[in-house]
């Protein structure tokens, strides 16, 4: 009877050991970030012969939001919003999308047609201001979210939940910036024009991607260029 017993215990201990070591998360090297392995993950960037950029399957200037909601597995949450200067952007959220272990929140800026805004926000009376002094709309009409699922994707903002990146990791990843700048309230932006990418850090490390065409990458970031701020070129 102790035999078995003592048995039965070493044999709970082993495969409590293999299960500890078999499900702890990737350290996702960038050895281990081969396209064999995983696809989705936020450095994977794919530029075609034209110059267009893809990450998580999407293509900015090109899919839609449709393509999005496909890919994700989710409906989004979409928003009108009129920042203080009067200036409307429509933007869908994801909330918590897992994309090859790395859980985030998603962002996309929608291309919707001016006279289509202006019809959203006369139709809709729920409008919530916020601290900045703009205000938002949630659209939850069917109809209104359905003429949407075709609005073209014009950049993508990635939040991941639980990484945190230092400045050595953002270089193994994706490569050295071409600048990078020190804003004027403590964020550093590590800018990749070529992969129409901008990766906003915190001091404390925590990261925000913005993904966006590389032909609209100039236009899309010339007020943060032009703002008076500390930095230097990396390389060119």
């Amino acid at each position: 009877m102790k035999t078995f017993i003592l048995a039965l215990f070493i044999g709970l201990i082993a495969i409590g050991t293999y299960l500890f070591y078999s499900i702890q998360p990737s350290a996702l090297s960038p050895d281990e970030t081969s396209q064999e392995k995983f696809a989705n993950l936020p450095w994977q960037i794919t530029v075609d012969a034209v110059g267009e950029s893809t990450v998580f399957g999407l293509t900015p200037e090109v899919s839609t939001l449709a393509n999005a909601e496909n890919r994700f597995q989710q409906q989004s949450e979409i928003r009108l919003f009129r920042n203080a200067n009067g200036q409307q952007s429509v933007e869908a959220y994801f909330d918590k999308v897992t994309l090859d272990h790395l859980i985030a929140r998603i962002i996309l800026s929608l291309k919707v047609d001016p006279v289509l805004v202006q019809q959203i926000e006369q139709s809709t009376r729920n409008h919530t201001p916020t601290p900045s002094g703009a205000y938002e709309i949630k659209i939850t009409e069917t109809a209104l979210m359905s003429t949407l699922a075709d609005a073209i994707i014009s950049a993508i903002t990635y939040s991941p939940v639980y990484l945190r990146l230092d400045e050595a990791m953002i270089q193994a990843r994706f490569g050295k910036p071409e600048k990078y700048i020190e804003s004027t309230d403590g964020n550093t932006h590590f800018l990749y024009p070529p992969k129409g990418l901008d990766i906003i850090r915190t001091p404390k490390g925590k990261v925000l991607l913005q993904y966006m065409s590389p032909g609209s990458f100039h236009s899309m970031t010339q007020a943060l260029l032009e703002t008076p701020v500390q930095g230097q070129v990396i390389s060119k």
